[in-house]
């Protein structure tokens, strides 16, 4: 039984972390399977890089690459 009841943008909210060299690949592995398995209502949102990435299009990893140079 969970300790605490996450949420995010005031729905209830699991948290998912991982490390990918290939976060599109990743990201799209995650959307595919959602559809498939999730009941209908459920929905899959991003925060943090991940959500960068989709909002931005790919055009957040450049500039993460060369800030941290």
């Amino acid at each position: 039984m969970p300790r605490a009841l996450n949420r995010f943008q005031q729905l209830n909210a699991v948290k998912l972390s991982g490390a990918t060299g290939q976060l599109d690949a990743a990201l799209s592995f995650l959307e595919k399977t959602a559809k498939e398995i999730l009941p209908p209502g459920y929905s899959i949102d991003y925060t943090g890089e991940s959500r960068q990435f989709r909002h931005e299009g790919g055009k957040f990893l450049p500039a993460l690459m060369l800030s941290s140079s």
